[in-house]
């Protein structure tokens, strides 16, 4: 209780004096970083991506005090090496923090070699903070304690007793010892919604915690050992009171199994356990309603939660008509990021008006670490500067940092600085981050979703990142567009298959198979759409990897393949989905029009039943005027 009890006085002084705390768990090292030392040890790749979780990155040492702290914290434990953000993985001599970044070189008079790099076999490519100070090459495979750093932002948008994690904000009543922290599950849902009330955030939108990613679950997970001691279980935003079996957030989403892990539950003990909460131990469970436990709030920083991100998807920005995703974790070369953004529906950002270039440049916080981002500017026929789309740049509204110098004459495509300045570099020996932009008021899809036109129908398609069950896909599809009708993936055409193969076959990542929404749950072996307006797919269209197996009797729902191709799979599997929606296009005259999926013969038989209909009560009121005649 003492160590949270500090803690709790610690961050309140430094809101008290305007300085700036660390989250909670980390330790503030200067005016600039706060450092997490891990417990465990891990190859350097792994330490790499679990820091990435927390928003962080290995530790870098830009000073002799930077280094000092390190080894003061090494004298205290039995640890003699830290991995850091060092290495020369892919230019082997050439030491750098990070992967992908020029533009952050290590200050070789601070780094203390324990030897010149010696490289053993080529194989020692990471760095690593020895106890005494000191920096040695290891080999990448072995594993070492590590530690993560951030930077302090100079303002999270989080309210004093809130704690910040990525771009919300997080309440944990047990911690401040406040008399209303025990409540039944109704009652935490009401204080959550209502607890900014007579805060400066009054008005924003607070709930009881949802978890979207592992890496929330996670935060989350470190946090609750922090914030009590006592405590066990904590009311979460999620249940299945509607549904027996079907867990949802409390605004009708459906949870993710692939961020659940089960406490041996959900069991419904006695048929009156609805609601979910978090263990201690980062597991989840269900619980009666009706008991008192601690609760979890959540909102978003500022106005991020109801405003920032406004029309776009998830991780994008809005800013304007447009929405911006800059990506920096998987960095590409300038063709491969170009690519990416396509497959986002997308494009490399176009600077080409002044509010635009106003607003790139005012984002520094999007260039911390000093990684560049490639943008569409590239240079054509050795001369001409156009964008991603080929349309001509307006190079006044490029501020070039004592550039273009066409550097060997390689240098054709453009990156952004922090500053806002250009720099011309080689488009394929450079690997960064990438900024995409998406227009949202004029296209006919989502932000997010990919469109297909095509003369007998237009559509748009969603490719899922996260993992679900059939059933849970379904319902994810239902939910983007509500209250439009989106639905799992339903081919109709070989025009739209052949779209669709396309699709899959240019995504990047470990993704292998997407749900869709052909079944033969009715009739075993008969194939159809889950939807009522979409018909079973035309004889020969859908291209099995073989004819359907059972060899479990229940392999009724169908996933696509990365190659392209069909085959049957468990309803209970987790796997990405694909969803469709219908689109929203433009005719000949520029009016918006909504375009379905029908064919020509749906089209021919609707008109044939109106022509009847028109008919029928055409003879119907001749009928009536012959036999009730109107007297004058």
């Amino acid at each position: 209780m003492t160590r949270i009890f500090t803690l709790w006085l610690l961050l309140s002084v430094g809101v008290v004096h305007g300085q700036l705390s660390c989250e909670p768990g980390w330790t503030a090292q200067g005016a600039t970083y706060c450092f997490w030392p891990s417990t465990v040890a891990m190859t350097w790749q792994t330490a790499s991506d679990e820091c990435y979780k927390m928003a962080a990155e290995l530790v870098k040492v830009y000073t002799a005090d930077d280094i000092a702290a390190i080894s003061a914290l090494s004298n205290s434990t039995t640890v003699t090496r830290w991995w850091t953000e060092l290495n020369d993985i892919g230019h082997v001599g050439v030491w750098v923090w990070g992967r992908g970044s020029l533009t952050t070189q290590p200050i070789f008079d601070v780094i203390n070699w324990s030897q010149h790099p010696d490289d053993t076999a080529h194989l020692q490519n990471c760095g690593a903070l020895t106890f005494q100070g000191s920096v040695s090459d290891e080999r990448c495979g072995d594993k070492n304690r590590y530690i993560c750093e951030y930077t302090r932002a100079p303002g999270t948008g989080c309210l004093q007793s809130w704690t910040n994690y990525s771009s919300s904000c997080y309440l944990f009543p047990a911690g401040l010892g406040d008399p209303w922290s025990l409540l039944n599950w109704q009652d935490a849902k009401t204080k959550c919604a209502t607890v900014l009330q007579g805060t400066s955030a009054a008005g924003m939108t607070s709930h009881l915690l949802f978890l979207e990613t592992q890496d929330e679950v996670n935060y989350v997970h470190s946090q609750l050992p922090l914030v009590s001691l006592t405590s066990q279980i904590w009311w979460i935003g999620m249940g299945d009171v509607t549904t027996e079996g079907r867990f949802v957030w409390t605004d009708g989403r459906a949870v993710s199994n692939s961020i659940v892990t089960w406490a041996q539950e959900p069991d419904n003990l006695g048929g009156m356990e609805k609601c979910a909460a978090i263990n201690r131990n980062g597991t989840f469970l269900d619980l009666n309603c009706n008991r008192t436990e601690n609760f979890l709030c959540i909102k978003g920083q500022g106005d991020m939660g109801s405003t920032a991100a406004l029309g776009c998807a998830p991780g994008w920005t809005r800013a304007g008509r447009y929405c911006y995703l800059l990506e920096t974790h998987s960095q590409k070369s300038w063709p491969d990021a170009n690519v990416a953004c396509q497959n986002k529906a997308a494009r490399l950002v176009k600077v080409d008006t002044l509010d635009k270039k106003t607003w790139i440049e005012s984002q520094n916080s999007m260039f911390e670490g000093g990684l560049w981002y490639w943008t569409g500017l590239n240079r054509q026929d050795n001369s001409r500067w156009v964008w991603a789309d080929n349309s001509p740049a307006n190079m006044t509204l490029v501020k070039w940092n004592k550039e273009p110098n066409n550097y060997k004459g390689e240098e054709n495509c453009a990156v952004i600085f922090q500053n806002g300045a250009f720099n011309d570099v080689s488009c394929t020996s450079l690997s960064t981050g990438y900024i995409c932009e998406a227009n949202t008021e004029d296209s006919p899809c989502p932000n997010g979703w990919l469109t297909r036109n095509d003369p007998d129908q237009s559509s748009c398609y969603f490719l899922s990142n996260d993992t679900a069950t059939y059933d849970e896909s379904k319902a994810k599809c239902t939910q983007m567009t509500f209250p439009l009708a989106s639905y799992l993936l339903a081919i109709n055409s070989q025009n739209e298959l052949t779209f669709i193969q396309k699709t899959v076959k240019s995504t990047t990542g470990s993704v292998t198979s997407w749900f869709t929404g052909l079944v033969d749950i009715d009739h075993e072996g008969y194939w159809t759409y889950d939807t009522s307006f979409n018909n079973p797919p035309p004889a020969n269209l859908i291209p099995w990897v073989s004819m359907p197996t059972f060899v479990d009797g229940d392999e009724n729902c169908v996933a696509i393949l990365f190659a392209g191709e069909y085959i049957n799979t468990k309803c209970t599997q987790i796997k990405p989905f694909i969803c469709e929606k219908l689109a929203y296009g433009l005719s000949n005259g520029g009016s918006r029009v909504l375009t379905a999926k029908f064919s020509a013969s749906s089209v021919l038989v609707l008109l044939m039943y109106f022509l009847v209909y028109g008919l029928a009560l055409h003879y119907i009121l001749h009928l009536t005027i012959v036999l009730y005649p109107i007297s004058s």
